[in-house]
């Protein structure tokens, strides 16, 4: 029984060691060919220099801010998210539809979700005009449009202290 359990093992060992090396190449990629690889297979990710509104420190106005945006095919998109990301808008807010005319300048109509409708809801008359103005005029600023329409979830909006149902004609101004 000893010896038929050396020959076996003897045998997986000469057949382990008749297989083909491995070329060091193939084994361990180094990091250039890697990099070389990944970059060929993803797509490339580009950005573009938008300018935000945000609120100010006191809540009582507005301050330019200048950041990059990935360009994914939809700007409203990308500039509400940009805004969600700096506290300007309430958390969850996202875009359920946008439309650009091909107008010169274009109307722009926005439909944002119910996440928005309840945190403008949820605002004093300050928060609400910090909220709406950190939108319009960045939106404004993006698109130079004739108007800008926004919703929630497909209706105006509607506040405790306004109800938005007709569209924008210029950026909206901080008293």
């Amino acid at each position: 029984m000893k010896k038929q359990m050396t020959a076996a093992l003897l045998s997986l060992g000469l057949l382990a060691g008749c297989a083909p090396a491995p070329d060091p190449v193939e084994s361990a990629p180094s990091a250039s060919t890697s990099a070389a690889a990944s970059a060929s297979s993803s797509t490339q990710v580009t950005y573009e220099e938008v300018t935000l509104y945000v609120p100010n420190e006191t809540a009582d106005g507005l301050i330019e801010k200048t950041v990059q945006v990935e360009q994914t095919g939809a700007p409203a998109e990308e500039l509400v998210q940009a805004l969600v990301g700096e506290g300007a808008l309430p958390k969850g807010t996202a875009v359920g539809h946008w439309s650009s005319s091909s107008d010169t300048p274009p109307a722009v109509t926005v439909d944002l979700n119910a996440a928005f409708a309840e945190g403008i809801l949820n605002q004093g008359t300050a928060g609400e005009t910090m909220i709406l103005a950190s939108l319009v005029n960045t939106l404004w600023a993006y698109y130079t449009p004739s108007e800008l329409t926004v919703t929630a979830d497909g209706n105006p909006i509607e506040t405790g202290h306004n109800v938005y149902d007709m569209p924008f004609t210029a950026p909206m101004t901080v008293q």
